[in-house]
């Protein structure tokens, strides 16, 4: 098993309806997102992931799509990293 796997597993969202995650939101639905990666166990890995495979759709980690596209902007050039 993948450690992506194993992590993705322990989730807290992995319950949850992932179109509170990912579709247009209020924020109302925003709310009830951060609020289940507040208590996630895994939610330095979910960030960790979600920076190192560019994604910016979402709320990850427990940012949502604001915050993660500024985090990208700290996070170094990964191509860089594998030259």
């Amino acid at each position: 098993m993948s450690t992506a796997a194993t992590w993705m597993e322990q989730a807290a969202c992995s319950s949850a309806d992932p179109e509170l995650f990912f579709l247009p939101r209020t924020d109302h639905h925003t709310a009830q997102a951060l609020a289940i990666c507040h208590w996630c166990p895994v939610r330095s890995e979910c960030l960790s992931t979600a920076l190192a495979e560019g994604h910016v759709d979402g709320i990850w980690g427990g940012l949502t799509e604001t915050a993660l596209a500024a985090a990208h902007q700290t996070v170094p050039d990964r191509t860089e990293l594998v030259r």
